[in-house]
């Protein structure tokens, strides 16, 4: 079997074996893939892809777009060679995106039925785990899905082309780089989110500052409730939880519940200082359970105790 290395293509080698004998099976060429993982594991190779076995030079094009099939659905099978036959049992028929689909989603998300959103948005991208999954069909679906959204609200700010297709591109950059369906599905699910939260809110400058932003109010405005949780703000804001956790986290160097109890702290420093409020008042007043889990919180934080802090034992943080 002649091999010949014709390249790289988006950080993939693509490979022609040519059988100038007899056929050789598939499932042999996979096992002489693994073998050759395991005895050159310096190659560095993550995963291997290989195409259906092919008569004649003129069906390359076929047996190369068979490999982008593997490649593209390697989070639904094990291990790290596969063939073109182990996709075989995916149900390859996918529907169409329609406006029915559109205005149904759109609904659910204004009614707040996420989980409801959730499961459509599976559906609408085919990423069930018995649905074939195509690069192609995901960058269609989502430039029809987010025209369709901008058009439903009458979006005023002018949606530049490049910009759209620019998060196509990163879409599709970020689910090659995933190794799971689930993860998959939540940074497709995040991209859909993202549409959303433009349109049924205004924006200046950078998405993921304008979120943080949005926290951050959010955060100062509730922090008294007792059961304020990220998926309340994430529900708020019309964002997916995994989301406004990554984006929060990437952009302060601080969990969400991190930034949470240092504005409780802090607030709870200032009614110290005006002296009126007792500990188990400032407590609830800033969030706390009850005043001992508050004084335990405040002093780690202070390196004092509340008390202390109000008789001038004050440590700057």
């Amino acid at each position: 079997m002649d091999t010949y290395f014709l390249g790289n293509q988006k950080g993939y080698g693509i490979v022609i074996h040519m059988m100038t004998q007899e056929e050789i099976p598939q499932k042999e060429i996979k096992e002489r893939y693994q073998r050759f993982l395991g005895r050159h594991p310096e190659e560095e190779l993550e995963w291997v892809a290989i195409g259906d076995v092919v008569q004649g030079l003129e069906k390359l094009q076929e047996t190369y777009h068979h490999a982008c099939m593997v490649r593209e659905n390697r989070v639904k099978m094990r291990g790290a060679v596969n063939s073109y036959e182990e996709v075989q049992y995916l149900n390859k028929e996918s529907s169409f995106l329609s406006s029915s689909d559109t205005n149904l989603l759109i609904k659910a998300f204004e009614m707040k039925e996420y989980d409801q959103v959730d499961r459509m948005i599976e559906k609408i991208f085919a990423l069930s785990k018995n649905q074939m999954f195509s690069f192609q069909y995901v960058i269609a679906t989502y430039y029809s899905l987010i025209n369709g959204i901008y058009s439903y609200y009458h979006y005023s700010e002018e949606k530049d082309l490049t910009e759209i297709l620019d998060n196509q591109s990163n879409l599709i950059q970020e689910i090659g780089l995933c190794s799971t369906a689930e993860q998959m599905l939540e940074i497709v699910r995040n991209y859909v989110y993202e549409a959303f939260s433009d349109c049924m809110t205004v924006r200046v400058g950078n998405k993921k500052e304008i979120l943080v932003g949005k926290i951050e109010s959010y955060l100062q405005q509730y922090y008294s409730e007792q059961s304020l949780s990220v998926k309340q703000i994430a529900e708020s804001l019309f964002f997916e939880n995994s989301y406004i956790r990554r984006v929060f986290k990437m952009q302060t160097g601080k969990t969400i519940v991190q930034r949470l109890e240092e504005i409780r702290i802090e607030k709870a420093r200032e009614l110290l200082a005006e002296g009126k409020y007792r500990n188990s008042e400032i407590a609830q007043m800033t969030g706390y359970c009850d005043q001992y889990y508050f004084s335990k919180r405040f002093k780690l934080f202070c390196g004092c105790t509340p008390s202390e802090y109000q008789k001038g034992k004050i440590i700057t943080f």
